[in-house]
C-alpha cells in the first residue's frame, strides 16, 4: 500500500510522522530556522512562519520547499504581506498572482488557519457574512458559534450573545421557541452591531517594523470577573535597545458565570486560576523567554488570599490557591484598579461602540506604554484576612486518659 486514505483515522498521524520524520532525516542539510519551521509551525498541512527581512523569507520559502521534496511534499500556495516575497515564488505555487497585488485593493484577504488575515495590512480580522436564522435558542447558538475567534479579539462582544443564550437556558426556553421580548430585543441589538466587527483589527507581529534589537521580553496578564462573566486578556510588552515600547495583544477569554451561583471572591479566584493556566499555555507555546511575567487583579479578596500561606481555606479556594502557588510567585502578582484593567471588559461584556471609544482592550492599558512601569497603588492591606467565610475555622482535639 502506497497512499493513505483521505477520512481514515490513522491518515493524519501518518502524514504527520512522514513530514517529522523527513526534517529529522535532513536536519544536518538544512539550517535550523528550516528545520524548526517544518517541525514548529505547520498544523497538518499548512505552514505559518515570520521572519525579520525580506532576504530571509525568500530564503525560507525556497529551503522549505526543496526540504519536503525530499519528503514527497509539494508545497505550494504561498502568500506573505510583501510583495517582494510574492514575486519571488513560481507563480505555478503562489496562492495569487502578483496582478491582485497590483490592483491596490487593500481588503485582499487569506485565511491563516481560519482567522482572516489582511494580507497588505498585515492584520488579523473578520469577515462577516452570516445567514440569517430564526429568533431561538438553535438560531442564536447557530450565529454565535459561527464567530471564529481563537485568540478572543472580540471575547467580550461574543460574551454578550452567550449571556442572552445562557438566559434562554435558565429559562427552559425549548430550542425551537420564540424568545421573550426581552431577550428579542437584547440579541436583536446585539445583532445590528454583528458587522462591525469587521473593523477591529489587530497587528499579526508584534514587533514594529522600526523597532530594533529586543532587549526585554514581558508578559502581562489581567483577570477579573463580575456576576455575568469572568476572564482574562494578556498583552507582550517589547523593549528595545533604544528604549522604545510596545505593547500588543496576545490573548483573551471570556466565559459565562456558572448557572449555579457563586460569590464574587470566588468568581475572582476562578479568574486568577484561568489566567495562571492560559499564562502557562502562553510561556510553553510562544517562542520568547519572558524575562518578567506579571499578574494583576483588582480583587483585594484574591490578593490576601494569594498572599496568605499560613491560613487553611475551604476546598474551593484551597484548590486554586495551589494551581497559582504552583505557577507563580505572591510578587508576580499586582492590584489594579477596575477603570484600568482591561480584563473588566472580558467578564462585562462590551459592544463595538465600547471597542471604539476604549482602545485599551487591544493596546493594553497606559501604564504599559510608560518607560518604567509604575504599577497602580493600593492603599488596603492584603495581609489581613479578618473574619473571612471562606477561612477554615480551627478544630481543637483533646485527649484525656484516666488511670
Amino acid at each position: 500500500m502506497t497512499v493513505h486514505l483521505f477520512g481514515a483515522t490513522s491518515s493524519p498521524s501518518c502524514s504527520n510522522y512522514a513530514l517529522q520524520n523527513t526534517a529529522k532525516e535532513n536536519k544536518d542539510r538544512f539550517d535550523s530556522l528550516v528545520i524548526d519551521t517544518l517541525t514548529k509551525n505547520m498544523y497538518v498541512d499548512d505552514c505559518l512562519s515570520s521572519t525579520d527581512t525580506e532576504e530571509s523569507a525568500i530564503s525560507l520559502i525556497k529551503n522549505v520547499t526543496e526540504l519536503c521534496k525530499e519528503g514527497g511534499f509539494n508545497m505550494t500556495k504561498w502568500t506573505s504581506n510583501s510583495q517582494n516575497v510574492v514575486q519571488s515564488i513560481p507563480e505555478k505555487d503562489c496562492a495569487r498572482n502578483i496582478e491582485e497585488w497590483n490592483c491596490g485593493d487593500d481588503s485582499l484577504t487569506d485565511r491563516a488557519l481560519g482567522v482572516y488575515w489582511y494580507i497588505k495590512d498585515d492584520k488579523l480580522g473578520f469577515h462577516i457574512n452570516i445567514k440569517e436564522k430564526p429568533s431561538t435558542r438553535r438560531g442564536i447558538l447557530s450565529i454565535v458559534s459561527s464567530i471564529y475567534d481563537p485568540i478572543g479579539i472580540v471575547s467580550p462582544f461574543v460574551l454578550t450573545a452567550k449571556s442572552i443564550l445562557q438566559g434562554l437556558c435558565k429559562k427552559e426556553i425549548g430550542w425551537d421557541e420564540e424568545i421573550p421580548n426581552t431577550e428579542l430585543s437584547s440579541w436583536n441589538k446585539w445583532l445590528s452591531q454583528l458587522k462591525g466587527l469587521e473593523n477591529i483589527k489587530i497587528d499579526r507581529c508584534y514587533k514594529p517594523q522600526h523597532f530594533k534589537a529586543i532587549v526585554s521580553y514581558q508578559l502581562h496578564c489581567f483577570a477579573d470577573a463580575s456576576d455575568k462573566g469572568y476572564g482574562c486578556v494578556f498583552y507582550i510588552r517589547l523593549v528595545d535597545e533604544e528604549g522604545s515600547i510596545q505593547c500588543s495583544f496576545l490573548l483573551g477569554k471570556s466565559r459565562v458565570a456558572p448557572l449555579k451561583s457563586m460569590t464574587i471572591p470566588r468568581m475572582e479566584l476562578t479568574a486568577a486560576t484561568s489566567a495562571v493556566r492560559l499564562g502557562n499555555m502562553i510561556i510553553r507555546e510562544i517562542e520568547y523567554s519572558f524575562d518578567d511575567i506579571y499578574y494583576y487583579t483588582d480583587s483585594m479578596s484574591v490578593l490576601r488570599y494569594i498572599a496568605n500561606s499560613k491560613t487553611r481555606f475551604h476546598t474551593f479556594v484551597a484548590n486554586r490557591l495551589a494551581v497559582i502557588h504552583e505557577a507563580t510567585k505572591v510578587n508576580q502578582w499586582h492590584y489594579v484598579g477596575t477603570k484600568e484593567n482591561p480584563a473588566d471588559l472580558a467578564s462585562r461584556g462590551a459592544t463595538i461602540e465600547q471597542f471604539n471609544r476604549n482602545p485599551q482592550w487591544l493596546r493594553g492599558p497606559d501604564f504599559l506604554w510608560d518607560k518604567d512601569i509604575k504599577f497602580p497603588q493600593c492603599t488596603e492591606d492584603t495581609s489581613f484576612i479578618g473574619n473571612d467565610p471562606e477561612v477554615k475555622k480551627p478544630v481543637a482535639v483533646c485527649t484525656v486518659e484516666i488511670i
